[in-house]
């Protein structure tokens, strides 16, 4: 591989996600709908040549992947903007990730042309991680249970399988990587700090996508006992096991309450102990949306998320920090929330 998975950007839009307000059959778009299958069939053929070095790289396997970048540069440059938006809401993520995804699959084939592999490869990372932020931010929406097994089993680093498993929906299987990736099942053996972001990205898919705090514990308390972990690292799964018991006894409080909460919590950690807590909030800031918000509502909520996105300093999740503070600008008034959103860009 030769890029690792932590520059993979991630904040896009793939397949359905529905607003809180609105159930999944309210939602539905057919052009939309449509887009997200063309983009996620051709994902699956794409992710053995995406994401393996040596296949990017043969040249028996030029004209498919020439075909499969276009195809996914063609798909992502038609991504209905107006009828996402119906389902996230007052929210930049939509229109911003459109953008970002089609101006990296463009570049990435005029890359692939001029046999720039590195740099095409990398910029078809970013492009496909961007699913990742969108899929995860309220967790509303389909979940596709039936396991692509071509991908779960391929020979790869697990982050990058994790990426394309979400990029797809298939939560539970991304679950299921990284657990394997813990319990030596997994074909890929994983570094010690590649396993610390795995329990990172296994808390982004639990809060944020499955809601499913239990499995989360249980198995925070089994990473916590690997024997390649580092001692800090077993340490912050240890503490985030023990602040998901405790948000668990005020989630189901207004968002305002827990917010609050989760700011006087956060105050008294330092480092990755923060972690959960700026999780959390940015699971709360996206459901918060609403479609009617005035300027001033909009200005806050994006400021909040593009702190807390900027501090939770998860490559994954790294460039929604500067979305939310770009759009922070657009609509801010107060020269002090501007400020503070220029300090993220």
């Amino acid at each position: 591989m030769v890029n690792s998975p932590l520059i993979l950007v991630v904040a896009a839009t793939f397949l359905i996600l529905s607003a809180p307000r609105n159930s999944y059959a309210e939602v539905q778009s057919p052009p939309w709908n449509e887009k997200m299958k063309q983009l996620s069939a051709t994902l699956v053929d794409a992710y053995p040549f995406f994401f393996t070095k040596t296949a990017f790289r043969q040249a028996e396997n030029d004209r498919t992947v020439r075909r499969l970048i276009a195809e996914m540069r063609s798909n992502t440059h038609e991504i209905p903007v107006s009828a996402g938006e119906r389902l996230l809401g007052s929210e930049p993520l939509i229109a911003q990730a459109r953008d970002q995804m089609s101006k990296s699959f463009s570049e990435a084939e005029s890359a692939f042309k001029v046999k720039d592999y590195d740099r095409s490869q990398t910029l078809i990372q970013q492009g496909v991680g961007m699913c990742v932020a969108c899929h995860t931010a309220q967790g509303y929406g389909r979940h596709f249970q039936k396991r692509n097994d071509e991908m779960f089993n391929m020979f790869t680093p697990t982050e990058d399988k994790v990426t394309g498993l979400l990029a797809i929906r298939q939560f539970d299987s991304a679950l299921a990587a990284i657990e394997n990736s813990f319990s030596q099942k997994s074909k890929h053996k994983d570094s010690a700090s590649q396993l610390h972001q795995l329990n990172k990205l296994y808390l982004v898919i639990s809060v944020r996508a499955e809601a499913n705090i239990e499995r989360a514990k249980s198995f925070l308390k089994t990473a916590s006992q690997n024997r390649n972990l580092k001692a800090v690292d077993k340490d912050s799964a240890l503490e985030w096991g023990r602040q998901l018991t405790k948000w668990e006894l005020i989630k189901n409080q207004p968002p305002e309450q827990q917010l609050v909460w989760l700011t006087a919590e956060k105050g008294k950690e330092t480092g990755d102990r923060t972690f959960l807590y700026n999780l959390i909030s940015t699971r709360i800031l996206h459901q918060s949306f609403v479609e009617k918000m005035t300027a001033e509502e909009k200005s806050s909520a994006y400021l909040k998320l593009a702190l807390a996105y900027d501090q939770l300093k998860l490559p994954q999740l790294d460039p929604l920090a500067k979305i939310y503070a770009r759009a922070c600008l657009k609509v801010a008034k107060l020269p002090t929330v501007r400020t503070e959103c220029q300090t993220i860009l």
